[in-house]
Order: C-alpha cells, then structure tokens, then sequence
C-alpha cells in the first residue's frame, strides 16, 4: 500500500527505516534466536501501539477524516505483516534457494484484505 492518504505523516506512524536497523541491531546482538523473537516481538507491539496512539491522536485533530485514519490503520497492520515476514524469511527460517515446496505466501482477507481496518480489527 502506498503512504497517500494517510491521517499522518507515515513516519510517525510506522518508521521503516528505523525498524529495519532496530530489527539488524537487534539480530546482531541477540545470543539467540528466542531472545532475538522475543526482543523483535516486544518491539514490534510498542511500534504498534505508538502508532494507534498517532493515528488516533491525529483523529481527534480532523474527525472527518475517516476513510485517512482507515488507510492509516490498514498501512500500519501493512508495516507490521511485512516486518514479522521479513523476521520469519531473513532470520528464523532462511531458505537460500526454496524450492516449489518450501516458498510461502501470505494472503489478506476480509477488512484487512479490503483495505478497511477499523481501530480494534482483529488480525489473525
């Protein structure tokens, strides 16, 4: 998805520049890879709710602006699949050459799939 239309800036959203060197950093010096999932989790859920708070902070200053604070909460979920993705292929299970077998897919449906989270979809 692309960042037009959201309720604010997607920086104070979802940085993706610093989730990636947080992710890297994290990675480099986690001893393990359960604490490096565990610190990745922890981070990952304090990104999403900072960027709830933003979205719904930013709400509040322009309450008509539903269907923004809906492609908001639709980019942020977006910013968070593609990390715990990119977690999962990079770092816990990396396959170098998968076969047909081995490649993964990750599918979207519902309001989610559409594209129309409200504040408290569920994401499963």
């Amino acid at each position: 998805m692309d960042e037009v239309g959201l309720v604010s800036a997607p920086e104070k959203i979802f940085d993706t520049v610093k989730v990636a060197s947080f992710l890297n950093n994290c990675f480099s010096q986690a001893p393990d890879l359960k604490i490096f999932r565990d610190n990745a989790v922890v981070e990952l859920r304090r990104i999403r709710n900072a960027g709830m708070d933003e979205i719904a902070s930013s709400f509040l200053q322009d309450p008509l602006a539903a269907e923004k604070v809906i492609r908001s909460y639709t980019w942020l979920t977006d910013c968070i699949v593609k990390s715990v993705w990119n977690i999962s292929k990079i770092w816990l299970h990396p396959v170098p050459n998968p076969t047909q077998a081995e490649k993964l897919s990750l599918i979207a449906v519902g309001g989610y799939g559409r594209r129309e989270m409200a504040p408290y979809s569920d994401e499963d």
